[in-house]
């Protein structure tokens, strides 16, 4: 019996594939006994259902029946309760037994026997023997001391296929994450290089003019750059008040953060104040949708109101609220909307003008106008215009 089972042992221990383990063992226990016919049934977790896993020298028509699954009715449904092995004598008198024996061959006796790990049975074994030959006591000890090993050998195999697939998972995972991070990092250098196009086009950099008026603007906006002060830049057109306002944003705390452009001048008053603070759906003929203003896309970053002398006196009224307590609701909402964003506006009026006069309110210019910006026209920096010539000339010739 010790020779038997340091047979087994030996077979077991050569393999950690299930199918391997369990046709090697089969063999050895047919081949150890002098049988023939032997099949072992697997028991998913607490499932009474077996399904074949290895098997020889089975009846054909046998084969087809236990290839899937084994009812509840079995033997091994019994073995499986008991979780001892079971004999039966004459198998002749079983018919379904009866039907694992080849065309004219006659069996003896049948054992199932328990594959038990720890303590719960995880499948059975089944030898015959076909030649009058019942099987004895130290038979049945001999084979419940293999289905212990077997057993614990089933279960090392699932631990073991178990533990490789989720090594396979994990290294599927960490593949996918490699390609994840290797495709951030390459998003990652595309959003380097366009920030530093658009620094190398909108910084300081980018504004031409040697004139003092100009370097006094440039001191000007390195100075309040690092604050969050309302800025109010006042030029004429084409003097670069955009071209300023976002060299602000850039050299700002604020620079990685949105920079929204609003051109007050461009929209009637109720579409101006949809475009600056957004709307609720059905709040007017066409807002088919929810659509959230500039404000809101400005939200820890900068907003430049362009034109701001051309706002009528509701939306400058809508405007000091937000200067004032950084909150606003959309047009047809009732939600208060907090935003944390710095106002930069521009506008090629005479503000201080348009107020005496009544056309803008007093206390929204006196919020605008914390840090005023005054650009001088190109006729007042005359020395700048071979530059501005050079530079353009520069760009067009390139393009």
């Amino acid at each position: 019996e010790l020779s038997s089972l340091n047979a087994i042992a030996t077979t077991i221990s050569l393999s950690l594939e299930l199918d391997k383990v369990l046709a090697d063992t089969l063999r050895t226990v047919l081949d150890l006994m002098d049988l023939k016919t032997g099949w072992i049934l697997l028991r998913e977790g607490q499932d009474d259902r077996l399904t074949l896993a290895s098997h020889q020298g089975l009846a054909s028509e046998f084969l087809r029946e236990e290839v899937e699954e084994i009812p509840g009715d079995c033997i091994g449904f019994h073995v499986i309760q008991r979780k001892e092995t079971l004999i039966t004598e004459n198998v002749l008198e079983c018919p379904r037994l009866s039907r694992s024996l080849a065309e004219g061959e006659t069996m003896a006796s049948h054992a199932c026997v328990p594959l038990i790990s720890k303590n719960e049975v995880v499948g059975v074994m089944n030898v015959v023997s076909e030649h009058h030959r019942p099987f004895s006591e130290e038979d049945l000890e001999l084979l419940t001391a293999i289905g212990h090993q077997v057993g614990v050998a089933i279960e090392n195999a699932r631990l073991f296929e178990d533990t490789r697939k989720k090594s396979s998972e994990l290294k599927e995972a960490y593949d996918r994450l490699r390609s994840l991070y290797e495709d951030l990092k390459a998003e990652r250098e595309k959003t380097r290089t366009l920030k530093k196009a658009l620094e190398d086009k909108f910084g300081l950099g980018n504004i031409v003019g040697k004139d003092p008026k100009m370097q006094a603007i440039y001191e000007l906006i390195e100075d309040i750059s690092r604050s969050d002060s309302t800025v109010l830049i006042q030029g004429e057109s084409g003097t670069g008040k955009e071209l300023i306002a976002r060299a602000i944003h850039l050299l700002s705390p604020r620079k990685d953060r949105p920079f929204v452009v609003a051109n007050c001048s461009a929209y009637a008053q109720t579409l101006l104040e949809s475009e600056l603070f957004g709307h609720e759906k059905g709040a007017f003929t066409g807002a088919i949708r929810r659509k959230k203003g500039r404000f809101e896309l400005a939200d820890g970053g900068s907003i430049f109101l362009d034109e701001i002398g051309e706002t009528p006196p509701t939306t400058q009224l809508l405007l000091l609220r937000v200067l004032q307590e950084k909150k606003f609701e959309r047009v047809g909402g009732e939600d208060t909307i907090k935003v944390d964003v710095r106002i930069i506006a521009a506008t090629n009026r005479n503000l201080a003008q348009e107020m005496m006069e009544g056309r803008f309110r007093e206390d929204l210019y006196y919020r605008l106008n914390v840090i005023p910006v005054m650009v001088p026209p190109l006729r007042e920096r005359k020395n700048d215009i071979p530059l501005l010539a050079k530079h353009f000339l520069e760009i067009y010739s390139t393009a």
